[in-house]
């Protein structure tokens, strides 16, 4: 099967590009022929071998434009070009699937405002003609499939929940004392907790309440972790910031709890991952990997009640939770369930 994969940018940050190659991974196992085409490359970027990458560049337009260029250059492609597959990681309009992992009217919704600018209206625009000229979309959630339907007047059937994919071979429980060997390697004291927040967007993502939060716990013996980008820097001596972590394994087994208070979030595959690892969670409930939760893997509040979560994290027991080994398995979020569900909608094999 000839299978064509778009994005923006193929390059080793972010959630969707992570997404991108374990899309190519699982279509070169297959013996596809696979096909990415980006507006970004970075040849740095580890592909299987046999994989096609076209580069169709965006121009020098002012940012706002540059997904449109690249979509009308897409479009002058795939007229060249016959696939039997193609699939969209969004905001492009030249394809049968498109993926839905978030939308800017459902975001300026959540935060309470309305599209103002030439940013808002042309991500807007991207976003209805991507939605309106694919076959199918896989929302990343029910809440996700909820805000497509209502603001952008998509047909209901059209819209089908497929929660990302997460990768067992970098997530997966502890064995053994492997926690306590981790906290020893990374400093951790025995009689202290450390909440862990992941985060490559810290605003919206909810950083703001958490460092409320933990000045408010300064005395106590409890810590507030940070990875991610860009650099957060505090004066609070229960703050670190350890940097972006390329294989975070290692700190969501070792952390007591994930911290996640996004204002919206469509999804949070930062959730899965830390529960894969046996790591309870403590998230808002505006993420979309909330629909997955039950009160064994953590605890879901609401993003504006600080009061709320100061108590949730001065009662917190790791000893309240039970998280299944096989959690990944149990939610249906493995690759190859996703990846089977997505071929079935889709029609093919």
């Amino acid at each position: 099967m000839k299978v064509a994969l778009i994005h923006y940018r193929l390059i080793h940050f972010g959630g969707l590009e992570t997404r991108l190659k374990n899309y190519i991974q699982f279509f070169h196992n297959r013996g596809d022929e696979v096909q990415v085409i980006c507006a970004k490359y970075n040849p740095d970027v580890v592909l299987p071998e046999g994989t096609n990458v076209e580069v169709i560049g965006a121009g020098l337009l002012p940012k706002p434009f540059r997904q449109g260029r690249f979509d009308a250059r897409l479009g002058r492609f795939m007229q060249k070009h016959i696939f039997d597959f193609s699939l969209s990681l969004g905001r492009t309009s030249h394809q049968q699937f498109i993926l839905c992992p978030g939308n800017h009217l459902g975001y300026l919704q959540k935060i309470g405002k309305r599209p103002t600018s030439i940013s808002d209206f042309e991500q807007i625009r991207m976003d209805r003609r991507g939605f309106h000229h694919s076959q199918l979309i896989f929302a990343a959630s029910q809440m996700i499939r909820k805000e497509v339907i209502d603001l952008y007047n998509v047909q209901p059937e059209k819209v089908k929940v497929l929660y990302p994919p997460l990768n067992t071979f970098r997530f997966y429980p502890p064995a053994g004392d492997e926690r306590i060997k981790f906290r020893k390697e990374l400093g951790w004291h025995d009689d202290s907790q450390y909440f862990l927040f992941a985060s490559t967007g810290h605003t919206r993502k909810g950083l703001p309440l958490l460092l409320k939060l933990f000045e408010k716990l300064k005395d106590q013996k409890k810590h507030l972790v940070i990875i991610g980008y860009p650099e957060v820097k505090s004066s609070l001596s229960n703050v670190h910031y350890l940097g972006f972590i390329e294989e975070p394994r290692k700190i969501y087994v070792a952390s007591d709890a994930l911290m996640h208070p996004s204002m919206y979030e469509p999804y949070g595959q930062i959730v899965a991952e830390a529960l894969q690892c046996g790591t309870p969670v403590i998230i808002s409930d505006q993420v979309g990997a909330s629909e997955l939760v039950n009160e064994q893997e953590g605890i879901i509040l609401s993003p504006t009640k600080l009061t709320d979560w100061l108590e949730a994290v001065n009662n917190f027991k790791r000893t309240d939770f039970a998280i299944s080994t096989t959690f990944a398995t149990d939610k249906k979020i493995t690759l190859d369930y996703h990846m089977d569900a997505m071929l079935q909608w889709a029609g093919v094999k």
